[in-house]
């Protein structure tokens, strides 16, 4: 989303299409704000770029002259918020009042001041976004004002002219709009069932001792949690900071989780909880489209409910490491009557480790919550001193209408030659020299792979399997005696991760084995956790790493666990083994039905590709192909149907113990080579 109003932006504004840049005249009171300016023929704007994790008050002095503003002429100055939730509102201003500038810049966030003359229009792409935001009612040109803070029986009261904030001891209330609708809001901090600290629930309201800080910017409470009897645990202090904006309605709100000891690596689940009671329906923007649905909550737990889209069981409605949120507008909405509020998490999820957006039937309380994750049992920590959890959400309130919405498409995530966007449950990753499909409904394997130009996929499947050894034997309808088999191409639920890198996109799948004879829906016990990463960019390759990990004991016998790569339409393969150069053909026609090479009888030379040619002459190469563990074996595989496959054999029919050990094999994909 960034990048494209960027985009737009740059082509349409004639400042930043032909202008000039203003870089040491243009200077802001903050060092972790850069500040400059673009104009042209009597066009000028003013950008601000916060490089900070706090949204940051800013004052900026720019000279009138370099700028091209005549002082007594009148302009109508356009500021652009780009960030998680993007805004434009319009206010008119004197051209000698532009000396100087005060603006909030949200945490990593682009704010761009777009100046004209009456006479002038602003480019196509703001006029649209400025007309979104007043629809929406997100924000409105008012002017800037200090904000209040009152203290009301045992509550703060954050007041702007927009709404006000109803804070007591540190958690979040209420908020009162200004034109008198109240909208209950819970916030609370909950350890879950695995226990992080003392083997029992804790939660921030019943930390006594809360201390509040207040200056002109911002509201901060800090505290220590204390074990339920009142005695001191493993210190743990925690932060809370509200920065509400004053041209919107919009509350920025901080979490911080200090630990004061050393906390040994231990596997738990922290949440933190946004609360929002009874509301009629909610919203969720994920990379898969928008997830909409009326709210139903109904007794007893586990009862089905139906909504507008779909059946859900009661519980869990949406989880982001299954249903990523878009990365350009990680926004949650939920509406009461007339009036949607809507939460931004940051992008990506950065430093949290997953979000859920669940209905509450216990305590006493029924309504739907947001539970962010600062742990969620997925990864052992290390706390200390010096390794603090962090949140952030930004809350907004106004109108959505449905028309509006309907709009809205699954997400679109771009780099320099590339972008990954998606359809329905597929990945699809593109750039300069290839598409590539990766498929959440199949475990995260790979639906087809086609270079630039071409028709025909260079990759038809890739998963894992076992059919040997962890699963046994069971009885077909005819009485025979059948292997069990457990693949991670039946998950169709698996963990999602996507996160930027320096020059690209990795996605992550976290999967498990599932038994293909009792329906693709049925995890295979015992477990074997299989995770997959693409690490993609604009390179004519991308690299692949694959774990599996049997979570179990058993004696020796003999095994059978690979990861494989099917590739159809392959006419020649080359190797480069210990022995010498390798070839030979795959055809249709060819009675050799089995494995053509194995590395457990002719060891692949290091460093060296496995080459295979398609009918076209097209080339995909198989390169730094290395494992934690050794391999059992490498192995190509043709079958009756000519199809070559690729076997990454962890363990290949050999007895041997099996233990929970990770099983790691990392290689790359050329095209062309």
């Amino acid at each position: 989303m960034l990048l494209r109003a960027l985009l737009h932006i740059r082509v349409q504004a004639p400042e930043f299409a032909s202008g000039r840049a203003i870089y040491e005249a243009v200077r802001s009171n903050d060092d972790a704000v850069m500040t400059f300016a673009r104009t042209h023929d009597g066009n000028a704007s003013i950008v601000a770029i916060n490089f900070s994790w706090q949204t940051r008050k800013v004052h900026i002095t720019a000279p009138l002259a370099q700028l091209g503003i005549a002082p007594n002429a009148h302009y109508r100055v356009c500021t652009i918020v780009l960030a998680s939730l993007e805004t434009a509102t319009v206010r008119g201003v004197r051209g000698t009042n532009l000396k100087s500038l005060n603006i909030d810049v949200p945490p990593y966030a682009t704010v761009i001041v777009m100046l004209r003359r009456d006479d002038a229009e602003f480019p196509a792409y703001v006029r649209e976004l400025i007309d979104r935001t007043q629809r929406m009612g997100l924000t409105k040109p008012l002017p800037t004002q200090r904000t209040g803070i009152q203290r009301q029986g045992g509550a703060l009261h954050i007041r702007t002219r927009n709404f006000t904030a109803v804070v007591a001891r540190g958690v979040l209330r209420e908020l009162q709009l200004a034109n008198g609708i109240r909208l209950p809001v819970g916030m609370d901090i909950i350890e879950g069932e695995r226990k992080l600290w003392w083997g029992e629930r804790f939660r921030l309201t019943a930390v006594r001792d809360v201390k509040v800080h207040i200056d002109e910017r911002l509201v901060k409470f800090d505290g220590m949690f204390m074990k339920p009897d009142g005695k001191d645990g493993k210190r743990m202090r925690w932060e809370v900071t509200y920065a509400p904006t004053h041209d919107s309605r919009t509350l920025e709100v901080h979490f911080t989780l200090i630990p004061q000891d050393e906390i040994p690596p231990v596997r738990a689940q922290l949440y933190w909880e946004l609360r929002f009671g009874e509301v009629d329906e909610w919203q969720v923007e994920t990379v898969e489209g928008t997830l909409r649905d009326e709210s139903h909550v109904t007794h007893p737990k586990g009862d089905m409910m139906r909504g507008w889209r779909y059946w859900h069981r009661s519980g869990l409605l949406w989880e982001h490491t299954v249903t990523p949120l878009n990365p350009t507008r990680p926004i949650i909405s939920v509406r009461k009557g007339d009036i949607w509020m809507h939460v931004a998490l940051p992008p990506l999820l950065e430093g949290i480790d997953n979000a859920f957006l669940r209905e509450r039937t216990s305590d006493g309380e029924v309504g739907l919550m947001l539970c962010i994750a600062l742990l969620d049992d997925k990864r052992a920590v290390r706390l200390s001193p010096q390794i603090q959890l962090k949140a952030m959400v930004r809350i907004a309130v106004g109108k959505m209408p449905i028309e509006e919405m309907r709009g809205i498409k699954p997400a679109i995530l771009r780099g320099d030659g590339w972008q990954l966007h998606t359809e329905s449950v597929n990945y699809i990753f593109e750039n300069e020299h290839f598409q590539l499909c990766i498929g959440k409904w199949c475990g995260g394997g790979i639906n087809w792979l086609v270079p630039k130009g071409k028709d025909a996929s260079l990759i038809s499947a890739s998963y894992a399997y076992s059919d040997v050894g962890i699963y046994g034997h069971v009885r077909n309808s005819l009485g025979r005696e059948v292997r069990t088999r457990g693949s991670s191409e039946r998950d169709f639920e698996p963990d999602v991760f996507i996160r930027r890198t320096a020059d690209g996109v990795e996605i992550k799948f976290v999967s498990y084995f599932r038994l293909s004879y009792k329906g693709w829906a049925n995890i295979a016990r015992p477990f074997v956790r299989y995770t997959v990463i693409y690490r993609l960019t604009n390179a004519p390759h991308f690299d692949v790493d694959v774990t599996v990990i049997p979570m179990l004991r058993q004696g020796k016998r003999p095994y059978f666990l690979a990861h494989v790569v099917h590739l159809p339409n392959i006419a020649k393969w080359r190797i480069v083994t210990r022995d010498g150069e390798r070839e030979g053909a795959i055809d249709i026609g060819m009675r050799i039905v089995g494995r053509i090479w194995q590395s457990r009888i002719t060891p692949l030379k290091e460093g060296t590709p496995i080459t295979l040619t398609r009918h076209d002459g097209v080339k995909i190469a198989f390169t730094n192909i290395r494992a934690d563990l050794p391999l059992h074996n490498l192995f190509l595989h043709r079958n009756q149907q000519g199809i070559a496959t690729l076997f990454f054999a962890f363990l290949d029919g050999v007895a041997n113990e099996l233990t929970p050990l990770e099983r790691r094999v990392h290689y790359r994909v050329e095209i062309g080579r």
